[in-house]
């Protein structure tokens, strides 16, 4: 369970915090996360990790198939960590790393998304957050929000230059204020526009690239088209959030239409959405 913690308590408290036999503990089973007390992070922004009836958040992590289609029975999973903007940064994951990078640990983190510019101006303080430097011993994956292929496609150059290898195209993302805007889980409204930017996106891009989707705007049904299309691109993986937009996180994850769909997909697939348990 993890939450910003904007107090301003003194340096005494934080080690108070961090040497008191209270209830504030996670215990680590397979590879889930493990602290006590609080991991400060310096000045404007501390991340604070406790267990506790009164804080509650979810980290959200993402189980991963990259395993045959016709033999999944008995293969090892990977657990990736899922992107959460504002909390996932480049901190975060040196931390966790640090503290957590041992064997059942993630096997990648996802970077909180990046929108490409349409001037083409670089920022260089979001770039920051994925140079090799500032990432050390973490295996990031950027992911990008876009509606334009060319400028994706001029982007994603950019980004690699970084050097980061595989890059993630968001096409699940349900917020109201991304998808008014025709990005994220709003690309899937319209089948053809969504071919137009994979063909151009494509055509101006190499290396590994996968993809993060919905199943649809209103309705699973609509995941037969949309996956007809994922299917014709060389697409590296694709994470299926068994939601369609309408829902944001609201109700179940559909698991049953994940399970219809998989034998189709002709990628190695992962499947992301209410994973709470190490049974899950």
């Amino acid at each position: 369970e993890l939450y910003y913690n904007t107090g301003r308590e003194s340096s005494q408290e934080r080690m108070d915090a961090l040497t008191s036999d209270d209830d504030s503990t996670i215990l680590q089973t397979e590879g889930a996360l493990t602290a006590k007390g609080q991991l400060s992070i310096p000045e404007s922004k501390r991340l604070t990790v406790r267990l506790g009836t009164l804080w509650r958040s979810i980290f959200f992590v993402l189980l991963a198939l990259d395993v045959p289609h016709d033999s999944r029975k008995g293969f090892p999973m990977n657990y990736y960590t899922a992107p959460m903007e504002g909390l996932t940064d480049r901190i975060w994951r040196q931390v966790h790393q640090k503290w957590f990078g041992a064997a059942g640990a993630p096997a990648r983190y996802y970077a909180p998304f990046l929108s490409p510019p349409e001037n083409r101006i670089l920022i260089k303080k979001k770039m920051a957050e994925l140079e090799d430097a500032g990432n050390a011993g973490v295996p990031v994956v950027p992911q990008v929000l876009a509606k334009d292929g060319e400028l994706a496609g001029w982007f994603i150059g950019e980004v690699r230059k970084l050097g980061c290898t595989e890059v993630n195209l968001n096409f699940g993302c349900p917020s109201g204020t991304v998808t008014a805007k025709g990005k994220g889980a709003g690309m899937l409204r319209d089948p053809a526009k969504l071919e137009a930017f994979l063909d151009e996106f494509f055509s101006r891009t190499e290396g590994p690239v996968s993809v993060k989707t919905r199943l649809g705007v209103t309705s699973p049904e609509e995941f037969e088209a949309i996956l007809d299309l994922y299917d014709r691109y060389p697409i590296c993986e694709l994470t299926i959030h068994p939601r369609v937009m309408k829902q944001l996180y609201r109700g179940e994850a559909d698991r049953a239409a994940f399970a219809k769909y998989l034998p189709h997909c002709q990628m190695p697939v992962c499947y992301n959405g209410d994973i709470t348990t190490p049974a899950q």
